[in-house]
């Protein structure tokens, strides 16, 4: 997209959701969200064998936050000169999707990611809960 000259890339979001689903599979939460967000490039950070070995919160947000690094740099921004500047510049627009306990692990990661010097971090959270057991009041 251009907008007064200036070259937009569409964001970069990246998906978290709940340990025990998988955001690709029909019916899983982010399905349907994901066919709405062309042109932006969407990738899922899963839970695989190696993020199930973490032992802590922090853990797995370094393992994600390292794979989404290792996004960015396989798949550059693109869009001619322009991108190749804001590209130079270290700026990236990524938008942190978090669901269940997938929404406090993307919180984790935004924080990691901002003290990396990242000042362009959107965080999405939907359905978290940060106790448990939830506190109810009478």
């Amino acid at each position: 997209q251009e907008e007064e000259g200036i070259f937009l890339e569409p964001p970069r979001i990246y998906l978290m959701h709940f340990v025990d689903d998988f955001v690709f599979r029909p019916c899983a939460p982010f399905a349907e969200l994901i066919e709405l967000l062309d042109p932006c490039r969407v990738v899922a950070l899963g839970y695989d064998e190696v993020a199930m070995r973490c032992e802590t919160l922090q853990e797995v947000a370094a393992l994600f936050q390292g794979r989404l690094l290792n996004d960015l740099q396989q798949n550059p921004m693109n869009g001619g000169p322009e991108a190749e500047a804001l590209g130079a510049s270290g700026i990236e627009h990524i938008v942190l999707v978090g669901y269940g306990f997938g929404a406090i692990v993307a919180h984790q990661v935004a924080l990691q990611l901002r003290q990396e010097g990242f000042s362009d971090v959107a965080l999405v959270l939907f359905d978290s809960e940060v106790a448990w057991p939830p506190s109810y009041s009478a």
